[in-house]
């Protein structure tokens, strides 16, 4: 049973690793508001449906206060009926701060077992900014070449960066090379693959695991 535990959980991890859609958001504004950084993310119904398709034994989902922070603790059952957990904390965002917190602690829970791990290879956005002046209060918002509002940040990225169905280029290249087994075919398809992706330090790592003597 322990060996059909290991086969379990490494097919697991690999499937709960694979990329899926993802959205865009803001993470901060410059002093002068005249910048924005944005970043990747995925919502907590994404990882609970990755967790529900792949767990084939089910898995559970329990939350506890250490010392003031909320923790999140996911357990996989594995074929033999025991369960693996992993743990992470969550942090407040600006709304709501309780359920906010309990939504990134099983965001950063399931990380630990791959969901999403993903979103860390890619890079932050840094977009143009505008601000607006409300009762003496400036309130920023992202902004395109001309200064106009951005409605929709992720439609504009993804737009900016080719990206299609919600997968960036680079984890398009990744799924792609995963299923070249043959390095010299390995090697002339990545010359056709744009620099950004090519050069990507993830994307030169994966290749050199797969092909590494």
């Amino acid at each position: 049973m322990p060996n059909e535990n290991a086969l379990f959980l490494n097919e697991l991890l690999d499937n709960l690793s694979q990329p899926m859609p993802y959205q865009w958001r803001v993470q901060s504004f410059n002093k002068g508001n005249t910048k924005c950084t944005c970043v990747a993310y995925i919502d907590a119904r994404q990882a609970m449906d990755t967790l529900d398709e792949y767990c084939t034994y089910g898995w559970t989902k329990k939350y506890h206060d250490i010392k003031g922070s909320i923790y999140c603790s996911i357990g996989i059952v594995m074929p033999d009926g025991t369960i693996i957990e992993r743990q992470d904390v969550g942090s407040e965002g600006n709304f709501e701060a309780e359920k906010s917190a309990a939504s990134d602690a099983f965001k950063r829970a399931a990380v630990n077992f791959g969901v999403g791990r993903f979103l860390y290879d890619l890079e932050i956005v840094e977009l143009n900014a505008g601000a607006k002046e409300y009762n003496g209060k400036q309130y920023p918002y992202p902004a395109d070449d001309k200064g106009n509002k951005i409605w929709d940040i992720t439609e504009y990225i993804n737009n900016m960066q080719g990206i299609v169905n919600g997968v960036h280029p680079l984890q398009s290249a990744l799924q792609e090379l995963s299923k070249i087994k043959d390095k010299t075919k390995a090697v002339e398809w990545a010359k056709t693959l744009p620099d950004s992706v090519k050069t990507h330090s993830t994307f030169r790592q994966a290749f050199s695991k797969q092909f590494q003597k």
